[in-house]
C-alpha cells in the first residue's frame, strides 16, 4: 500500500504511535478524495474514468495558480479557448470508444 511505504521511506515518522499514523493515514486519503472530486470529472455508463481526462485535470490542477498570477487578460482568453478546445477534443475521444 502506497500510505505504508510513506511511513516506511520517512524515519522521522517512525516515532509516532499506531493510531497517530492511522490518523495521518485517514487525513491524506481524505484530502485526496476531496482532490479528485473537486475536478469534476465523470465517468461513462460503465463507471470507467478516461486516462486523458484525468491527467487533463491534473495538469490544470497543477498548473492552474502559476498561470492565473503570471498572464494577462490576453494571455487567459487564449487559455481559455484552448482548454475549450481540449475538453471537446475529450468528448469526441470517449465518444468514439
Amino acid at each position: 500500500m502506497i500510505f505504508l511505504d510513506f511511513f516506511a521511506t520517512n524515519p522521522h515518522l517512525a516515532k509516532y504511535s499506531k493510531e497517530i499514523k492511522q490518523r495521518i493515514l485517514l487525513k491524506l486519503k481524505k484530502n485526496a478524495a476531496i482532490s479528485i472530486m473537486n475536478m469534476n470529472l465523470y465517468s461513462d455508463d460503465k463507471g470507467y474514468l478516461y486516462f486523458n481526462e484525468v491527467l487533463f485535470a491534473c495538469m490544470k490542477r497543477a498548473y492552474y495558480e502559476d498561470i492565473n498570477e503570471n498572464a494577462s487578460s490576453i494571455g487567459l482568453a487564449i487559455l481559455k479557448l484552448e482548454e475549450e478546445k481540449n475538453l471537446k477534443k475529450l468528448s469526441r475521444m470517449k465518444q468514439k470508444v
